[in-house]
């Protein structure tokens, strides 16, 4: 049986803890050899798996050609968890594929499916989810005579890669997101890391066997090394003394251009540390008519919950969890203060949404025996 302690940590801080390694961002279209219906000039097969989205770089089909279509065939069968279409011409209204089917050949047969009958479309970049194994083709037709203008078309193994850049009419690659593809990515916990539990990171961009070096903020000694593997880098080994410390990882080496993380900390205990004190706060203002801030007012008495409110339990069990650490914590809520305060005629009460019978239910709270102190 889970003690209170473990039941509030896994309830409530489990998630912020457990790493999600992002799937690579591997385009298996790029690999593929592609066959068309057509083509226009120089505006060539090749163009559709470039890896390059941008008018520049696209696939026409001939003039003349009355069903236009484009197929991928892998090298083995391999798993499409989805593709992307990048379709149209500049930033002109209603260029982009509008009406289209995409089928997938799988142990030899070609499979079709209702959500591949793509129509009416008005998106320059149309993501499609496959979700299909053993594939060895992937087809894409079109139900009327036209250019196409296909800039590109990417496939993956998973339902969750990034994609790729629309580059735009110039094909030059710019930096426009957040994350530089061009450079190591490191995802940490911002906050921190508990000193004997688990400690990973994840980064997505870098190839196995990518070494990553640990130090404390403003200081080049290394505590720490280790290498990427599958995308996560762990140093769940390394244990140091509780400290006010700092700790950023670093990553370099291959095609990639180097990184240092966030600053995070690693205490034996970062909960209690970090967590509780805003935790408790949330607690208590979350349903509160008055709480620990202003910003309280609106929402229902909690103090009056019943077996539907979660809250009062959650206190309760933050208190079983570690009794000690919680009497330390600085006491907020003034029972004979917040009497005086919500019975006082001039109370100002900001409804926000609440029902009817909020203020009577908290006035009604305060006509009952007051806590012990």
């Amino acid at each position: 049986m889970l003690n209170p302690k473990t039941l509030l940590a896994l309830s409530l801080f489990y998630p912020l803890f457990v790493p999600v390694a992002q799937a690579a961002d591997v385009n298996l279209a790029e690999s593929a050899v592609v066959s068309v219906s057509s083509h226009r000039g120089s505006y060539t097969a090749d163009k559709v798996n470039d890896g390059i989205v941008s008018d520049a770089s696209r696939w026409l089909a001939a003039k003349g050609d009355s069903k236009p279509w484009v197929e991928l065939a892998f090298t083995q069968p391999t798993k499409v968890g989805m593709i992307d279409v990048f379709s149209g011409w500049k930033t002109e209204a209603g260029s982009s594929l509008r009406d289209f089917d995409v089928s997938v050949e799988v142990n030899g047969t070609w499979k079709r499916h209702d959500d591949w009958n793509i129509r009416k479309n008005t998106k320059s970049s149309k993501r499609i989810y496959i979700e299909q194994v053993n594939v060895t083709k992937v087809r894409l037709e079109l139900l009327r005579a036209g250019a196409a203008r296909i800039r590109e078309i990417a496939v993956y193994n998973n339902k969750e890669a990034l994609g790729l850049q629309d580059v735009g009419e110039a094909a030059v690659q710019t930096e426009d997101y957040g994350i530089r593809f061009s450079q190591h990515q490191i995802g940490v916990n911002q906050i921190g890391y508990f000193t004997g539990r688990p400690k990973r990171f994840t980064a997505p961009l870098s190839a196995d066997g990518t070494e990553f070096k640990l130090r404390e903020q403003g200081d080049s000694e290394i505590v720490y090394m280790g290498f990427i593997e599958g995308g996560i880098g762990d140093f769940s080994s390394f244990q140091p003394v509780d400290s006010a410390a700092r700790y950023v990882i670093e990553l370099s080496g291959g095609e990639l251009t180097s990184n240092t993380s966030d600053p995070f900390l690693i205490r034996a205990n970062l909960d209690q540390e970090q967590y509780w004190q805003a935790a408790t706060d949330f607690l208590n203002d979350v349903r509160s008519v008055v709480g620990t801030h202003p910003s309280a007012y609106g929402g229902c008495g909690f103090r009056d919950g019943t077996y539907y409110d979660a809250i009062v339990p959650s206190l309760v069990l933050f208190y079983l969890s570690d009794p000690e650490f919680i009497n330390s914590m600085p006491r907020q809520i003034d029972w004979q203060a917040e009497k005086a305060r919500v019975t006082a005629p001039d109370f100002v009460y900001i409804r926000d949404g609440a029902g009817p019978g909020v203020m009577d239910a908290a006035r009604g709270y305060y006509q009952l025996e007051p806590p012990k102190a």
